[in-house]
């Protein structure tokens, strides 16, 4: 008897939110379903001489449906059938969309999944576009207020990965992206330790945490299978390249780049350390890495690949 999603989403929010929690796949897949043909059948119902709303409105409405019904259900269901068929269930909530919309395929194919129609707040789409070959669909924002770009990949997979990265181009080969890389995991204004980044490693439940120095580019990768422990670790590595504990304590950048140090109680001789400077001692020192750094040099003598990101030993403590 609905006439509007909004009735819609009246009707069916109740049933969605009062699930028990690992609710079986079948229950699950049951609400959702029947859910995303009302709607459909509702959009069906409005064409002919129902005026029909504009895209933009209609989109928010069938994401707010998604939002209210279809998602709780699906979240609540029990993997793999739940998930599987609440997918199943949004391409009809985009059915219903395109129904309520009047729109045409290109405006279908842009609404493939209903939860992604609307950007979050101070952030614009800039593309949508569903990766066959990887099974996912790819999602491109930018934060209106500093221009970050943000992808978004969705796929039905139990390991969540979030990575933030930063272009490093270098001019000279004196490390400065990877002294960096290694500073910022050196405690944050939110969590101070020395090095949350050992901290993590032992106590978390990633898959892969690591950070990465490329010849043009700075990555901080973490993956969890764990939700809470991916929020954790997001939240760390956020933490950690805005607001570390190096821009404010000098003894981080000497710690982990390179300083002075005496090499032994019976000679007062100084020696130059530092945990990137002797870890790039151990890459020069094999024949392989220098045969691979003059074959980049050799190809790239003009351009910024000629310099190495990570550092030479000679070039670092200048």
């Amino acid at each position: 008897r609905a006439e509007t999603t909004e009735e819609l989403s009246e009707a069916w929010q109740p049933l969605a939110q009062s699930m028990p929690p690992r609710a079986s796949a079948s229950a699950a897949a049951a609400l959702v379903v029947a859910a995303s043909l009302s709607l459909l059948l509702l959009s069906a119902s409005l064409q002919g001489p129902h005026p029909s709303p504009p895209v933009s409105k209609s989109r928010m409405l069938s994401a707010a449906f998604a939002r209210r019904v279809l998602r709780p259900a699906v979240r609540m269901s029990s993997p793999p059938l739940g998930r599987a068929v609440g997918r199943l269930a949004f391409g009809l909530g985009a059915q219903g969309a395109r129904g309520l919309a009047g729109g045409s395929s290109g405006d279908m194919q842009r609404a493939t999944c209903a939860q992604a129609m609307v950007a979050p707040s101070g952030y614009e789409v800039l593309k949508e576009e569903d990766l066959e070959e990887y099974a996912a669909k790819a999602t491109l924002l930018k934060h209106k207020k500093t221009g970050a770009e943000i992808l978004s990949m969705e796929k039905d997979d139990d390991n969540k990965v979030f990575g933030i990265a930063f272009r490093t181009p270098v001019d000279d080969s004196m490390g400065i992206p990877h002294i960096l890389e290694h500073s910022v995991l050196c405690g944050s204004r939110k969590f101070p330790s020395k090095s949350p980044f050992i901290e993590l490693r032992k106590s978390s439940l990633h898959t892969f945490l690591n950070a990465m120095t490329y010849p043009d580019r700075t990555l901080y990768p973490v993956a969890s299978q764990n939700e809470k422990d991916f929020y954790n670790l997001a939240e760390v590595y956020l933490d950690s390249v805005l607001h570390p504990r190096a821009a404010k304590d000098p003894l981080v950048m000497a710690q982990e780049g390179w300083h002075y140090q005496i090499q032994d109680e019976q000679d007062d001789a100084l020696k130059i350390s530092g945990v990137v400077y002797n870890e790039m001692k151990g890459v020069y020192s094999s024949p392989d890495s220098l045969h691979a750094r003059g074959t980049i040099k050799a190809l790239f003598p003009d351009v910024n690949y000629a310099e190495d990101s990570g550092g030479d030993p000679v070039e670092i403590p200048n």
